[in-house]
């Protein structure tokens, strides 16, 4: 019997990513046998007849990462009020950088899913509502207290990370002590920022999209089709960069419980007795954590063409191409936080653009019997003007105000293989 089960292409992922249009209505030629024994499937024996169809499909799929080379944290320590150099503001250490916004390591493909149900009408128009989904692509990196060879001067500074934040509020300054020194007094390297032990950043993606497709016949010959696409998109491109840095420290237990002293003088305040023991003071106080997040939600009509040529032996070729012009509406949020969450700063601002997209789909299909369709493909789409930050960081603690950009083009490419039935 002459199969009549190919699906429509349906592109999902961004556009092609994903196309799951596994097996769909299919009038090409090629004889294509029931299977012998029956599969105990409610498959569809009269495949001209249209009928309710499914896919489910797995995918690879990398995209581009929009976050550029901004210094993080610099090797050295300032004296923050010159106990030590006797001028406050001065820098300690080489200033050589440590730690930069795209030490992330090579971009990764991240796995994910597609899912679809549809139906075939008898004069071969289908219709199906379609999910891509792709699970989160995570990239880390980060920078301590341990320099390259351990190279530092004697006075250990290099030991010391130091980032530019400023205008942060007292709830950000730190441990009383960066170091066990005798006769230090408190306030002497003030802020979490400034001395700290260790900083990491770490950058995550996640894609999704929600396709609602209608696909007509154009032409059709016993070896090849034509045919176009027609719908609407919901695309979600959701970002988030974050920057952790934990100030290790120590603070004093004074033997005289009544002791009160000035954290930014040393003076005594109240009580005599100051000679207490240095505990370590490694809290949750003492970690500050920035997050900078953007979502993309794209919202609008996509349309396309694709063919499909039949190669024999069940085996066919297809190659879809589709266009689609999105509302962007851009969430973008960025904080600081202390470790344990008692303080905060923020900011959220709402952007809108419009995204072109434009994407493309090859697939090889194989029809093994009546009403199932196995699919596998490589797809590539690319949106234009969605927003992103390529200096994510803004180190103004009491202006936030991160670059939030348009990005000239988001570039997403992988693999899928999936199979599809019709009933």
């Amino acid at each position: 019997m002459r199969t009549t089960t190919k699906w429509l292409a349906f592109v999902l992922a961004t556009g092609v990513a994903l196309a799951p249009t596994l097996a769909k209505g299919q009038d090409i030629g090629g004889n294509v046998p029931p299977a012998d024994p029956p599969i105990p499937l409610p498959l569809n024996p009269h495949l001209e007849r249209g009928g309710l169809y499914g896919w489910l499909e797995f995918i690879l799929l990398k995209q581009t990462r929009p976050i550029g080379h901004q210094t993080v944290a610099v090797r050295g320590v300032i004296d923050s009020d010159g106990q030590i150099e006797g001028q406050p503001g001065r820098f300690i250490g080489s200033g050589r950088a440590a730690l930069f916004t795209d030490d992330l390591g090579p971009l990764t493909y991240a796995p994910g899913i597609s899912l679809g149900l549809g139906y075939r009408f008898r004069n071969g128009f289908e219709m199906d509502f379609s999910w891509w989904h792709t699970f989160t692509a995570r990239y880390t990196g980060g920078a301590s207290l341990v320099p390259f060879n351990f190279l530092s001067k004697a006075d250990l500074a290099d030991t010391f990370l130091t980032a530019s934040v400023y205008n942060f509020n007292p709830d950000f300054s730190g441990p009383e002590f960066k170091t066990p020194t005798i006769g230090e007094k408190p306030g002497r390297f003030y802020g979490i920022w400034n001395g700290a032990d260790f900083m990491d950043i770490q950058f995550v993606q996640r894609f999704d999209q929600y396709d609602l497709t209608g696909r007509i016949p154009i032409f059709q010959t016993d070896n090849d089709r034509c045919y176009g696409f027609l719908g609407g998109r919901f695309a979600w491109i959701w970002e988030r960069f974050l920057w952790r840095t934990v100030d290790r420290g120590f603070r004093v237990i004074a033997a005289d419980p009544t002791v009160v002293i000035d954290p930014f003088t040393g003076q005594i305040l109240s009580g005599n007795n100051i000679t207490g023991p240095l505990v370590p003071d490694d809290g949750a106080q003492n970690v500050a954590i920035y997050t900078n997040i953007m979502s993309n939600r794209m919202y609008g009509p996509f349309i396309g063409i694709g063919n499909e040529c039949y190669l024999g032996h069940g085996f066919s070729i297809s190659l879809d191409l589709k266009a689609a012009l999105l509302l962007d509406v851009v969430k973008e949020r960025a904080m600081y936080q202390r470790g344990d969450f008692a303080t905060e700063a923020k900011r959220a601002k709402t952007d809108f653009t419009v995204v072109p997209e434009v994407q493309g789909q090859l697939n090889l299909w194989w029809y093994p019997i009546e009403g199932v369709a196995v699919r596998v493909g490589y797809n590539a789409f690319a949106f234009f003007n969605t927003i992103g930050s390529e200096k994510p960081i803004a180190f103004n603690f009491g202006g936030l105000d991160p670059p939030w950009d348009h990005q000239f083009i988001r570039f997403f490419d992988g693999v899928n293989a999936g199979i599809s039935f019709m009933f």
